[in-house]
């Protein structure tokens, strides 16, 4: 595992945090190692360990790259954070801060390294969705939130999820986890990102379709021309997303092909 850089965090991750991850990591991946492939991504880019205050600043400097419409303010968005432009000396450099002091206030001190797990897991998502020529979609615009987010969560819920099938798991620290159900670690998270914000959340319903399992690719590959285009589509799906809380498969999968999605 690439080794984590402790910036200013007054919270180290522990043994057991770092632990977990890989396990999740190396047992959540079916295949064998790709290019883009988290496990190879995490040995290739920095992962900061910050505190809360850095972790505002940067997040002010994320916001002041999307557009104004709806503010930001739910502190679960910024439990990680990946980005192109973190500054070392004078240069920008893709990079992934977590902010463990802000884990560890949002759940039980036994679910601590499900969620430390999970939120590096997220921010990897983006990076994988990020390594593609026409990745680029530029400004982050309402459209770009609601394809990004649920489909980095649905990135992760995929590793969790593989990662209950294919390993004899039972952690039996988990106290409040099931020592015979080794869903009890999936349900946790799929738990925790119904408690998010309504885009995040909308990979809960992502997942339930085999059919969209490698949407997040197809987004990639299409981010610089929906960057451009599309507005209609872009609007359509919006609307679609936003006024339904379930998501009906044939209509999403006419939405994205729409958005040029070869689902």
């Amino acid at each position: 595992m690439n080794k984590f850089i402790n910036i200013d965090s007054s919270v180290l991750l522990t043994e057991e945090d770092i632990a977990f991850t890989e396990k999740v990591i190396k047992c959540g991946e079916t295949e064998g190692p790709k290019f883009d492939s988290i496990s190879i991504l995490m040995d290739e880019i920095p992962i900061f360990l910050v505190s809360n205050i850095t972790m505002k600043k940067l997040e002010d400097t994320e916001k002041k790259e999307r557009d104004s419409e709806k503010p930001i303010t739910n502190i679960v968005d910024y439990l990680g954070l990946y980005t192109r432009n973190f500054k070392i000396l004078d240069t920008d450099i893709r990079a992934i801060a977590i902010c463990p002091e802000r884990i560890i206030r949002c759940c039980d001190a036994d679910k601590r390294p499900v969620l430390t797990a999970k939120v590096i897991i997220h921010e990897l998502a983006h990076l994988k969705m990020d390594m593609h020529p026409d990745a680029d979609y530029g400004y982050m615009d309402d459209f770009f939130r609601w394809m990004e987010e649920p489909l980095a969560n649905l990135i992760t819920l995929q590793y969790f999820d593989n990662f209950v099938k294919n390993t004899c798991f039972k952690y039996k620290s988990f106290s409040n986890f099931s020592e015979k159900d080794n869903n009890g670690v999936f349900e946790f998270v799929k738990s925790f990102i119904e408690g998010q914000p309504e885009n995040y959340k909308l990979a809960n319903e992502l997942f339930r379709y085999e059919s969209l399992k490698n949407s997040w690719d197809e987004w990639r590959k299409n981010k610089k021309s929906l960057s451009i285009g599309y507005i209609k589509e872009k609007t359509a799906y919006l609307n679609y997303v936003k006024e339904n809380k379930t998501i009906d498969e044939s209509f999403i999968i006419d939405k994205l092909k729409g958005l040029g999605f070869n689902l």
